[in-house]
């Protein structure tokens, strides 16, 4: 999901250190060289009290938090340089950022500096071939970097984006429910033993439920459950595998299996009912995303210190992964400011300081090991002192699936066959039969659209 485009959070639904000479670029191209033709206009400035002031676009999705983020972060870092650059967000239609790139492009109009994308998409803003390659400015960094940093910001054995959050998988639950309903998440390891937990957990409360699987499910809940099983839908050449892959198959009887067992609601995700069954404890737990850590305060502000986080138990063999990926920056080749966007980002995001400055503004996502001690021993205001070391080793089994240009489609095709098989309409092979024979007829081949 993003910080929200999920999926949809999303967000989702990164950070910084001193930084210096920011007329210096030192990022190749090479290997995604085409070039848009666009008549683009120079540095943006504005004079302020304290000089020039150097406005980065960004175009992004649902509202201002991205760049509010990013300068509260700078401001901690740098409050000089703070004061020369500011980040100016561009909304896009329907949080589809990489649809309002291209209809720029397609126009001739003025790029952004800097785009959010998830990284389900960077396939496809490759395909584009006009955005910054930038394995060269990342190298520097990638003995520093996790691993799920590394994978997140590349495609085809290069690097593509800088990061901005990483969204591994978490279980949040109510910590004071599940106390006294003799629940303890280290014990659940399986999907049995989470649908046991469930059924302990109404015996205590029986208006309550350990997640919630709406109509529709949230496409997101299938993906994340696929990125750590081994799900595909296409393989190496574009060709549909979905009646045939083994990890679609058995994520489908998972979530049946969940689907028919009393112990979720069938409150539908990002709905008035969800925030409301959150904050009072109907749905008591959420299989989730490291993104909703910085929504739950807002659902729910009373119950600080009541919920807590754990790592997933395994359903259908998924073993980690992440909710699309995480959240990147791309740059594109004729942004107006690309040499100051690539310098600002790689000490805000790729930098021991700066990513302990941005954990202090957004509370999660760090990217390189060196700040990893430090955010640990910085306790989270709503969740506690756990929540870093949770979020750190969720980190360790990152996972991605293979994402082609028409991910985001297909997955949305899959989930509405996997909708028929929930509420029985479809059997399971009628099911993985129709999404296979809708994708293969909408999509045909991703690589060749």
């Amino acid at each position: 999901m993003k910080s929200p485009k999920m999926s949809v959070y999303a967000c989702s639904f990164v950070a910084m250190g001193a930084i210096v000479g920011l007329s210096a670029c030192g990022t190749s191209s090479s290997g995604n060289s085409s070039k848009q033709s666009s008549n683009v206009t120079s540095s943006k400035t504005v004079t302020s009290n304290s000089g020039a002031k150097t406005t980065l676009t960004v175009l992004t999705w649902g509202n201002d938090a991205t760049t509010n983020y990013l300068s509260q972060t700078l401001k901690t870092l740098n409050p000089k340089l703070a004061k020369q650059y500011t980040f100016k967000p561009i909304l896009a239609a329907n949080d589809d950022t990489v649809s309002k790139y291209k209809l720029e492009l397609s126009s001739g109009q003025t790029v952004p500096d800097i785009i959010q994308i998830n990284a389900t998409d960077l396939p496809a803003m490759w395909n584009t071939k006009t955005i910054t390659n930038l394995t060269s400015t990342i190298k520097p960094y990638e003995s520093d970097m996790f691993t799920a940093t590394k994978l997140l910001v590349s495609f085809k054995g290069q690097d593509w984006g800088f990061p901005y959050q990483i969204k591994t998988k978490l279980w949040y639950y109510r910590t004071d429910m599940f106390k006294n309903a003799g629940i303890n998440v280290n014990n659940v390891h399986t999907l049995g033993q989470f649908i046991q937990a469930g059924k302990k957990l109404q015996k205590k409360y029986p208006n309550s439920y350990i997640w919630n699987l709406g109509d529709p499910v949230a496409s997101y809940d299938l993906g994340m459950i696929l990125t750590g099983n081994g799900g595909e839908f296409t393989n190496s050449t574009g060709k549909f595998v979905i009646n045939t892959n083994p990890g679609v198959k058995n994520a489908f009887v998972a979530l049946k299996q969940l689907y028919d067992s009393g112990v979720v609601a069938d409150t539908p995700d990002f709905t008035a009912a969800w925030t409301k069954d959150l904050a009072k404890g109907t749905i008591a737990s959420t299989l989730s995303a490291s993104w909703l850590e910085d929504m739950l305060p807002s659902y729910a502000p009373k119950l600080a210190g009541n919920w807590g986080v754990a790592q997933w138990p395994v359903i259908a063999g998924s073993v980690g992964g992440s909710e699309a990926g995480g959240s990147v920056f791309v740059i594109p080749q004729n942004a107006p400011d690309k040499a100051a966007a690539i310098k600002v980002l790689s000490q805000m995001l790729l930098t021991k300081t700066g990513n302990i400055a941005f954990y202090k503004a957004m509370g999660q996502s760090t990217f390189v090991k060196s700040a990893q001690s430090a955010v640990e021993k910085t306790p989270n205001a709503y969740y506690g002192a756990n929540f870093a070391k949770q979020y750190n080793m969720s980190l360790k089994s990152f996972k991605e699936m293979q994402y082609d240009p028409r991910y985001t489609n297909e997955l949305t095709i899959v989930n509405q066959y996997l909708q028929l098989y929930l509420s029985g309409k479809d059997t399971l092979q009628q099911a993985l039969n129709g999404a296979q024979t809708t994708a293969s007829a909408q999509i045909q081949n991703p690589w060749t659209q």
